[in-house]
């Protein structure tokens, strides 16, 4: 896992308290004792803003003192040692802070902060003693933790488990860090609860004209599920996903964690395509297979968009990111969680930064938007549409209807031309950029049957980043055709 820059924060400010400082540090021509000893305040003004108890020049290490001591209860205690000087720190540096952790009783960190960074020695030197570590800290970390409100303590923490369970040094800029290590699935992604089936048989996704657009057609929308709170928002910046074999792996990962489900929806678009799916599982395909999609997609634009909707404990998410459509490389990716209220259990949220290498301070905010809103009254008369694909629930234990048609993908009725009502306006217009439009059929039927469907309505939701759109199709049982022998209503 890096520690890298995220390209968005849920909560982000234009400035660090201690950023301008820093800088000014950098320019700083006066004495190099005066510059130092400036330094050394300004660490000890980041760890106690970090929420440590810092002293300077603590006698902890007797008979020499230390820089800084810093100490949170119930976490860490940290020696730390600053350096501003020309020339890099070096195995000398190590072993001088090293030599003082050895008269410090009980457990204690070292960290070594060094503005010029580090000689392969002492890099080699800390990578070979782990049982007493020590955390390196250049200048190009502290610019990234002196970046809109970055977190130094989740630096430390991330610093502290690479070096256990990989045994590497992490630093931004030291060219003798090793790459990260690649990445491997735990699991395979979660399949989709229901299948698509069109005029010549199942088909992993469905392809449509359409344009670009951060949204994605569901059969449920769990807003519905919270009461006359709109609940919370939290926004968690994915900066470390690179590539598109990154959210693959992203998509086994959550599936490990408990965060996709059977009735997980996601949305590609391209310039003049879009595809929908079910499960994460023909997600991954379907962005391991990109070329082969794009043939006969039209014009196909350098950036593909994607939004994936599921639900979570308390609520729901989306993830969404863009993608080269050339390489594959991963530009910006993120989740939007829109939850009932703050979890009490915050473990499940903490354990996922660490497997994805969020640093970024993450804040929960009061969500602003509706639960959800419907657009019912708009589609007074039930627009009658023409299916092109059926959306099936299997169930294979169920000897006489083993396949029941839960959803259809049909035409578009709100394509572009809109709707004759004067609140056209008001539906999203990602919906009305779609010539097919997925629905959800409450009242299933089994496969045999031929019934005339009409849009009955639309209800859509929003998080940070994207729309989620919930289309309901149904049938009147006066216009059932086609029975099967000892079918019903």
């Amino acid at each position: 896992m890096e520690w890298r820059r995220s390209r968005i924060l849920s909560v982000r400010r234009d400035h660090h308290p201690h950023r301008e400082r820093f800088e000014q540090l950098k320019v700083d021509r006066g004495s190099p004792q005066q510059r130092g000893l400036q330094f050394e305040r300004l660490i000890q003004d980041l760890f106690r803003q970090a929420h440590y108890r810092v002293e300077r020049g603590a006698g902890a290490a007797r008979p020499r003192q230390t820089d800084v001591l810093a100490t949170s209860p119930g976490h860490d205690t940290l020696l730390i040692e600053c350096k501003w000087r020309k020339q890099l720190a070096g195995s000398d540096d190590v072993d001088s802070l090293r030599s003082r952790l050895n008269r410090i009783p009980g457990a204690v960190t070292g960290v070594l902060i060094s503005v010029s960074g580090f000689t392969a020695a002492a890099i080699k030197e800390v990578e070979g003693r782990r049982e007493q570590p020590i955390l390196l800290v250049g200048a190009e970390e502290l610019d990234e933790v002196t970046d809109t409100w970055g977190d130094l303590r989740q630096m430390l923490s991330i610093k502290a488990e690479m070096l256990l369970i990989q045994g590497r040094v992490h630093l931004l800029a030291n060219a003798s860090t090793p790459p990260p290590a690649p990445r491997h699935p735990v699991g395979p992604p979660t399949l989709g609860d229901e299948v698509f089936v069109d005029n010549t048989g199942r088909v992993p996704w469905i392809a449509a004209p359409g344009g670009f657009g951060q949204f994605t057609f569901t059969r449920e929308i769990h807003s519905e599920w919270f009461a006359s709170d709109p609940g919370v928002v939290l926004d968690i910046p994915l900066a470390s996903l690179r590539h598109q074999d990154d959210l693959v792996w992203a998509l086994c990962e959550f599936a490990s964690l408990g965060w996709t489900t059977g009735g997980g929806h996601w949305s590609l678009h391209q310039q003049e395509t879009n595809w929908h799916g079910i499960g994460a599982a023909s997600l991954s395909v379907a962005l391991e297979q990109r070329m082969d999609r794009y043939e006969g997609a039209g014009r196909i634009h350098r950036t593909e968009e994607l939004t994936y909707y599921d639900r979570c404990d308390g609520g729901f998410y989306t993830l969404t990111a863009e993608l080269d459509s050339r390489a594959g490389e991963v530009s910006y990716a993120a989740l939007s969680m829109q939850m009932a209220g703050v979890p009490f259990d915050q473990h499940p949220l903490e354990e996922l930064c660490r497997t994805f290498g969020v640093f970024a301070p993450l804040f929960y905010r009061p969500r602003v938007n509706e639960t959800s809103q419907d657009g019912a009254s708009m589609l007074r008369d039930g627009s009658p549409l023409t299916p092109v694909a059926l959306i099936l629930h299997e169930d294979p234990d169920d000897s006489h209807d083993p396949h029941w048609v839960c959803g259809i993908v049909a035409v578009n009725p709100l394509f572009r031309a809109g709707i004759e009502s004067d609140d056209a306006g008001q539906l999203p217009w990602a919906l009305r950029e779609s010539q097919l439009i997925v629905c959800d059929v409450p009242d299933w039927h089994p496969v045999g049957e031929r019934h005339t469907y009409r849009l009955q309505r639309c209800r859509w939701t929003e998080t940070s980043d994207a729309l989620i759109v919930r289309a309901v199709a149904n049938w009147p049982s006066s216009e059932i055709s086609g029975l099967r022998d000892g079918a019903t209503d």
